[in-house]
């Protein structure tokens, strides 16, 4: 009974675990997004000063 219980402590761990790194990859993944609007649209302005 005490192996299950520390089994189920362990799984709920990997779980929030794998929630947080889900959340960060998010995170990562829109910021990415967000840099390369950024660079198109200064990319962009670039082309019309000219």
């Amino acid at each position: 009974m005490r192996r299950l219980i520390k089994i189920e402590r362990e799984l709920r761990y990997m779980k929030e675990v794998q929630d947080r790194l889900t959340t960060e990859n998010t995170e990562l993944k829109f910021r990415l997004v967000e840099c390369e609007v950024s660079a198109i649209k200064q990319g962009l302005k670039g082309r019309y000063k000219k």
